[in-house]
């Protein structure tokens, strides 16, 4: 049996474990393939951001934005597109008190 390491593979398989038919792709015009394509997403991104993963995790350098925030923080920083959760923000290795607003 081969690995399930797709998003294809994956939906496939959740499809037949709940007594559904297998997906080729998410545009193959079956019922189970457009709740696999609505739902996906919304899905991974939720199992992810539920624990801390060490394969999905990485550390990256915050770009400071031009324009002050209004309110009680100084700065205000762009969270890297790819970002899905920030677990912690440090500079020279103490612990920044953060709050994350929008992107």
């Amino acid at each position: 049996m081969s690995v399930a390491d797709t998003a294809i593979k994956i939906c496939s398989r959740a499809s037949v474990l709940i007594g559904g038919n297998p997906i080729a792709s998410f545009t193959d015009g079956t019922v189970e393939a457009d709740v696999a394509n609505s739902m996906y997403e919304d899905i991974a991104r939720t199992a992810l951001t539920n624990s801390r993963w060490r394969f999905s995790t990485t550390q990256a350098v915050l770009n400071r934005l031009a324009e002050e925030p209004v309110g009680r923080f100084s700065a205000a920083y762009q969270m890297p597109a790819d970002c899905l959760m920030i677990s912690g923000i440090t500079v020279a290795d103490a612990n920044i008190e953060y709050d994350t607003y929008s992107d």
